[in-house]
């Protein structure tokens, strides 16, 4: 593989075979290294193949302000909430996810909580995405060294749940199944 972008010492971007770009993440894998270099594949951690090049231009940008060991555990908590949930989710998930909990550590930082009045909705009425959320924050004390706030268990479950993939609806509308009319009282 060889670099065609450089994003800072720890994100690469190259192509593979079929001309699909690929993000490379791995401690100092761009560090003294150029544009057309070969990738040092031993420094490679992880890879990211978003499918929708909307998607991956916004995670592009989102990868030059979030700290990598952010990026890495978001991954994690992706595949997570794909395994216990057995759904869809957009990949649409890395963008947001990873803006979330980047701007939830430095509300941390300030002794800014955000209270989420609806706690009690988003348990009942999406239970399964609760219950991933809940053992991300597990992830996040382990990987980061955080301890997060139990309220952004509901933060969480509700970014999972506004990117779970509806057949024959917009990735943006929850389904009457799972108490839809949280979004609008949320988002209005």
């Amino acid at each position: 593989m060889i670099i065609k972008q450089i994003f800072n010492n720890n994100i690469v971007s190259t192509v593979d075979d079929k001309n699909q770009e690929l993000l490379i993440l791995g401690r100092g894998i761009g560090f003294n290294f150029r544009a057309g270099d070969p990738i040092d594949e031993k420094r490679i951690e992880k890879i990211f193949c978003l499918q929708d090049a909307n998607i991956y231009e916004k995670f592009k940008a989102t990868v030059m302000e979030v700290p990598i060991d952010i990026l890495q555990v978001i991954d994690d908590i992706v595949s997570l909430a794909r395994t216990q949930l057995n759904k869809k989710i957009s990949d649409g998930i890395y963008v947001s996810l990873s803006d979330h909990i980047h701007f939830a550590i430095q509300r941390m930082e300030h002794d800014m909580i955000v209270r989420n009045p609806l706690s009690w909705e988003i348990q009942h009425f999406y239970k399964a995405e609760y219950d991933a959320a809940k053992e991300s924050l597990t992830l996040l004390r382990e990987r980061l060294g955080i301890e997060f706030p139990k309220e952004e268990i509901c933060n969480i479950a509700l970014q999972v749940n506004q990117e779970i993939k509806t057949p024959g609806k917009l990735n943006s509308q929850p389904s009457e199944s799972t108490g839809g009319w949280l979004f609008s009282l949320c988002c209005s």
